[in-house]
């Protein structure tokens, strides 16, 4: 039997993975409205680890193990390819570290891609999830997640000024992914009374002020972030709306990206990126501002492109062996 799916959430998970792909593909001289673009984008990042905790939901430990191992199967794959990649193409040396760094990289990540730090939070949030479960402790966990997030929020702030300040210290399963996989989980939890609580249009309007609100963060504070306490609000009930509307339809092409393409474009876009870049290198449009416009749709677009080629390919190969 085939499981139902989630229409609503496939066609905005669409949405967060290109929006993922805008928000690393941003060239530095960029016009302003690029940038500001990307703060109303800054939720994506953060569904992704609501969705994965509310997925969780009633697995039994059994369960949770695989996916812990699935995750980190994908993550060693994913390493090794971008380590390839640097080695072979790009003539990085493999960089030296001691055991300290290699227990840093480890919890935080990543060893050759930045954007990896995302499947190590998710690891290390799944084996924390599965202790949580295991010792029936969930209640305490909830109310510390969403604590979590705001300490998040205000500490990056009044600390990313200071010249040891590392995104590291912050963009990691501790302050990051956990709390919000254990939100998405207390969500799952609550659904029925949620729904109840909140009808489409207060969440359409608290997503309006949640937006509002990163803009206005921005604006005080001038310090640029992965999320705001604005971006929380967003989020959170951008989730609600996703979850009371299953059999919504929006867009059949972003539905389509969502439901089989968004791993694909979250494990490629750094190579589209790179690509679009060096290709803006060589014909001397990389300082262009107008050009620099163009970088993160072109990013998109091959993400997209490249994901779906191997998306048809791996169905033709299952197709074969079946």
């Amino acid at each position: 039997m085939q499981k139902k799916q989630n229409r609503c959430m496939n066609f905005f998970k669409g949405i967060a993975c290109i929006g993922v792909v805008y928000l690393h593909s941003i060239p530095d001289n960029s016009p302003n409205i690029v940038k500001i673009i990307s703060y109303f984008l800054k939720f994506c990042v953060l569904l992704f680890f609501l969705i994965s905790g509310y997925y969780l939901y009633h697995n039994n430990k059994k369960k949770i193990k695989r996916k812990i191992f699935h995750i980190l199967k994908l993550l060693i794959f994913t390493e090794i390819i971008y380590g390839i990649v640097d080695v072979m193409i790009y003539g990085k040396e493999i960089p030296s570290m001691t055991k300290t760094d290699l227990i840093i990289k480890l919890f935080t990540g990543t060893f050759f891609n930045n954007t990896l730090w995302f499947m190590y939070a998710l690891l290390w949030s799944y084996i924390c999830m599965y202790f949580i479960v295991k010792i029936k402790k969930k209640r305490i966990f909830y109310h510390l997640s969403f604590l979590t997030l705001i300490i998040h929020v205000i500490m990056r702030t009044l600390i990313k000024g200071m010249p040891w300040y590392s995104a590291t210290i912050f963009r990691n399963f501790l302050f990051y992914g956990l709390p919000t996989v254990l939100i998405g989980y207390w969500i799952r939890e609550n659904r029925e009374k949620l729904q109840q609580l909140f009808s489409n249009k207060q969440c359409i309007i608290m997503i309006g002020i949640g937006e509002l609100m990163t803009c206005i963060e921005y604006g005080i504070t001038k310090t640029a972030l992965d999320i705001y306490l604005g971006t929380i609000i967003t989020a959170f009930f951008l989730f609600l709306f996703i979850i009371k509307n299953e059999n919504l339809y929006i867009n059949k092409i972003m539905e389509y990206i969502g439901k089989n393409l968004y791993m694909y474009i979250y494990v490629i876009h750094c190579f589209a990126i790179d690509l679009v870049i060096e290709i803006a290198q060589k014909i001397g449009e990389l300082q262009n501002q107008l050009y620099a416009c163009t970088i993160p749709i072109q990013s998109i677009i091959l993400s997209i492109f490249i994901s779906y080629i191997i998306d048809k390919i791996e169905k033709k190969i299952k197709g074969v062996l079946s």
